[in-house]
């Protein structure tokens, strides 16, 4: 069983951010609302961890926290209807995100605040290609625009919850191989130490 620190950082991203990854990227302007609401909430999360006082008790501030990350989430992602296109079901989705861990990470010790800024970004930088790939391939446009030719047929199960396993898991075992890859590669220069001697 492979411990969760030594998985890449891009395949702890797709864990963290399982939720707003797999729902909130059937389009490019849904997965740009889930980053940004994504981001400001575990931002707001992180900075909320630090200014409530130790003494208030783990309890008191796991309750605190989930309803800053819930209320904030609603909040932005009734906002988020107004400002870019969203498919019908797209606000259940963002309001999700505050349900996923990648939201709380930020108020634990796992990570350092340099890494912690590293995880949200490798976490836009999927939610957006992501959501480019499965509303380019799998509808044919981009920001409900045509992008394909006329007469050309899209891949529509992209468009889909089965479309976003498919890319997820292609994602997934991408990062595995390379990390196996990465890994006998180091092993590599020991192996051949252990032989010389």
């Amino acid at each position: 069983m492979i411990k969760f620190d030594e998985l890449t950082r891009l395949e702890q991203v797709l864990l963290l951010g399982f939720v707003p990854i797999l729902g909130a990227t059937t389009t490019f302007g849904i997965a740009l609302a889930g980053t940004v609401i994504g981001i400001l909430v575990a931002l707001a999360v992180y900075a909320a961890s630090r200014l409530i006082p130790q003494a208030t008790g783990q309890n008191t501030r796991w309750i605190l926290l989930p309803a800053l990350a819930f209320g904030l989430t609603y909040g932005l992602a009734s906002v988020a209807r107004f400002v870019t296109p969203l498919p019908i079901d797209g606000p259940f989705y963002l309001y999700l995100t505050a349900a996923t861990p990648l939201v709380y990470v930020g108020a634990g010790t796992m990570y350092k605040p340099a890494e912690f800024r590293g995880v949200l970004a490798r976490f836009a930088l999927v939610m957006l290609l992501f959501g480019l790939v499965r509303e380019t391939l799998g509808q044919g446009t981009l920001l409900r625009y045509y992008v394909w030719e006329a007469g050309t047929t899209p891949a529509g199960i992209l468009a889909t919850a089965s479309g976003g396993l498919l890319v997820f898991a292609s994602v997934a075992l991408s990062a595995a191989v390379l990390r196996n890859a990465l890994q006998h590669q180091r092993r590599l220069p020991q192996q051949a130490e252990e032989l010389h001697s």
